[in-house]
């Protein structure tokens, strides 16, 4: 909002509360009428395929199990993005084992 994306092109998975509201919202997010879509590795890993226009991935936590970053990782990266370059982003908080880790 502050960065001039409109409230309604930002979206939470955890919203979708229904197989009918995600298939709604992953619709959206393919044709760009959502150009923000917030969730977890649990709600938006195996089976979703919202790949076509992403831009950029965002991992705000550090999962233990390096599948969970692949899985994340597929999202984006894959067949079918209209886009040749996207750009990763992990985020972690210095002096942790996350850190340490990654």
């Amino acid at each position: 909002m502050d960065a001039g994306i409109p409230e309604e092109e930002i979206a939470f998975i955890h919203t979708a509360d229904s197989e009918a509201k995600k298939k709604e919202l992953f619709s959206k997010v393919r044709v760009g009428q959502v150009r923000v879509l917030l969730g977890s590795t649990a709600k938006m890993g195996a089976g979703t395929n919202v790949q076509d226009r992403l831009i950029a991935l965002h991992d705000l936590d550090c999962p233990w199990r390096p599948s969970d970053l692949q899985q994340r990782l597929g999202r984006i990266v894959r067949q079918g993005n209209e886009n040749e370059e996207v750009e990763i982003y992990r985020y972690v908080t210095e002096g942790t084992f996350d850190a340490y880790l990654y």
